[in-house]
């Protein structure tokens, strides 16, 4: 009888054990998310009014985001991300005001297309540019980065 009882007791502790083994430690993995980023020749996105219109990117703070940029024109387009609370200054000289990007997805050739990741900042309003010269003032957007 007591072989049994300490057979059954053994069993039942290797089961408990089994089922818990694994789970005690759980490690979360970033969000992933995608970002899609239409470049026409003077705005990014449907409208052609950024400045009044501007597209809104939303995205998960800390999370992997990926940006699939689609540049249908000819010209040349980046997609930059100011620091929270810096205003898009114009005219936008990438060279003088490289301490207000916050990151810069690298240029893209007309009709060509590319991807980047780059992991989400914290929560709030970010300013999106493009730094090509010339283009800030019409290429404009929003990068909203709430939890």
């Amino acid at each position: 009888m007591y072989r049994t009882i300490l057979a059954l007791s053994l069993t039942v502790l290797a089961l408990v054990l089994a089922a818990c083994g694994g789970s005690a430690v759980v490690e979360e993995e970033a969000a992933e998310e995608l970002i899609v980023v239409n470049m026409n020749d003077i705005y990014f996105g449907e409208s052609n009014d950024n400045v009044n219109n501007p597209p809104i990117w939303r995205v998960s703070p800390s999370s992997e985001v990926t940006i699939r940029m689609e540049n249908m024109g000819a010209l040349e387009h980046n997609w930059a991300v100011l620091k929270a609370g810096e205003s898009i200054p114009i005219p936008f000289d990438e060279t003088d005001q490289a301490d207000k990007i916050l990151f810069s997805a690298g240029n893209v050739a007309g009709g060509a297309s590319n991807e980047v990741s780059f992991t989400a900042p914290e929560v709030g309003e970010y300013n999106v540019v493009c730094t090509v010269p010339g283009h800030a003032a019409l290429m404009q957007g929003r990068l909203i980065v709430e939890g």
